[in-house]
């Protein structure tokens, strides 16, 4: 597989960068969207990328205001501020600054859909951490094939009651099938749990999978979408199962 190439889209008031590794198949190409998590410089995620791009997928991962390559205000930054004044202020400021780089997120699905060769109509949305929440976030405004959302919130719900109505509004709304995964060792399996037990009591295509203990420790476990061997095989199965849902 060839190095990515940089892609340039507008957000806002923004100018945004993001890596888009194209594959080698036929046009027109299904999409993956994959969200990334908190770090301000960005992990080189074509191991993953490879797994959608092997299979004829296009794998775009914008970077959000204040990561990587990208102008604007680092979120972690902003929350050390906010922290500062106190726990509740730090929880508000979490679902404003998560909310502002989902308008990110969505500009990138933008570009992504509009790519020449791409079919708008297959798009899956994918995140792990932070990037598990904008993409639970993009469930609920997007029409899309699939949602795949590792470890969300798995470090913040129990501290972020704010965070928690969010994110289970977003469950309630979703338009698209959410895939929840987490490993056995990550920091908090409840958010996966009580996520799923919501999508479930509205009636709306789900699955959850807890995986065995990934690595040593907890942040082992969090991060263990960086082993596609422990997940490549039901992800795709999901996605098989609800192909219905990638067709106009």
């Amino acid at each position: 597989m060839s190095g990515p190439r940089a892609k340039r889209f507008p957000s806002d008031e923004l100018w945004l960068e993001g890596d888009l590794w194209e594959p080698s198949a036929d046009a027109p190409w299904p999409v993956v969207l994959y969200n990334h998590g908190s770090d301000r410089e960005l992990p080189d995620r074509g191991v993953v990328a490879e797994v959608f791009t092997s299979r004829g997928f296009a794998f775009f991962q914008p970077h959000r205001r204040g990561h990587g390559r990208s102008e604007g205000p680092y979120i972690l930054a902003l929350l050390e501020a906010a922290r500062a004044v106190g726990e509740d202020e730090w929880a508000r400021v979490l679902v404003q600054q998560l909310e502002a780089q989902l308008s990110d997120q969505l500009a990138a699905l933008a570009c992504l859909r509009g790519l020449p060769n791409a079919d708008p109509h297959r798009a899956v949305v994918m995140g792990s951490s932070f990037g598990g929440i904008q993409t639970l976030l993009a469930a609920e405004v997007e029409e899309l094939w699939a949602a795949i959302a590792f470890a969300p919130a798995a470090m913040t719900w129990a501290k972020a009651p704010p965070l928690r109505e969010r994110l289970m509004r977003a469950a309630r709304n979703a338009r698209a099938p959410l895939m929840l995964l987490q490993a056995e060792n990550d920091f908090d399996l409840t958010p996966t749990s009580a996520l799923a037990q919501e999508l479930e009591r509205v009636g709306k295509p789900h699955q959850r999978v807890i995986y065995p203990a990934v690595g040593v420790g907890h942040m082992d476990g969090h991060t263990f979408v960086t082993h596609p061997d422990v997940w490549t095989d039901d992800v795709f199965a999901f996605l098989d199962r609800h192909v219905g849902a990638a067709r106009p």
